[in-house]
């Protein structure tokens, strides 16, 4: 909204406009169809985003973190979860409440392909089936290892009481 005053125009809405008040409005705007999916969702981003904030204090950094909440499935509710708010920042943008368009800077990230590899190897391999021989073997190689452990320990409290051990030296 523009007032004129002695030839000077002087631009009151758009730094006044809070996040809240600006999804309503857009919500206005939008047929009622779409209404039921979308209205949802711009009320969770208000709230993640805080719906009092004026949307001029708004930068890329506010707006970036917001599609992490999403996980990193790149699902198709994901991706229409970010055009609704994409949408939403565009019209914002269009309207001149905002300077730079904060659009491009929310989208559902691709899972990386060491990732999604490294998700089906776990899964793959969550189950192990030993023979009675091989489980046996395990069992006593984790009996030597504790009588291991524990003769290790009483010849390093010797070293110590006798003053042979110093800080990250070798034994």
């Amino acid at each position: 909204m523009v007032s004129k005053t002695d030839d000077t125009a002087i631009a009151t809405a758009p730094q006044g406009h809070t996040v809240q008040d600006a999804i309503t409005e857009y919500v206005m705007s939008i047929p009622d169809e779409k209404k039921r999916s979308i209205h949802p969702e711009l009320s969770k981003f208000a709230r993640w985003l805080g719906a009092t904030n004026t949307l001029v204090s708004l930068r890329p950094s506010d707006i970036s973190p917001y599609s992490e909440t999403f996980g990193a499935s790149a699902s198709e509710t994901n991706k229409q979860r970010v055009a609704a708010v994409k949408d939403f920042l565009n019209y914002v943008k269009k309207k001149g409440y905002i300077d730079v368009s904060l659009a491009p800077h929310i989208r559902v990230r691709k899972p990386t392909i060491n990732a999604a590899r490294g998700g089906a190897m776990r899964r793959r391999n969550s189950e192990v089936q030993i023979t009675q021989q091989g489980y046996d073997e395990m069992v006593n190689r984790l009996e030597d290892l504790r009588v291991e452990t524990i003769r290790l320990a009483e010849e390093i409290e010797r070293a110590a009481a006798s003053g042979d051990v110093r800080e990250n030296s070798p034994l």
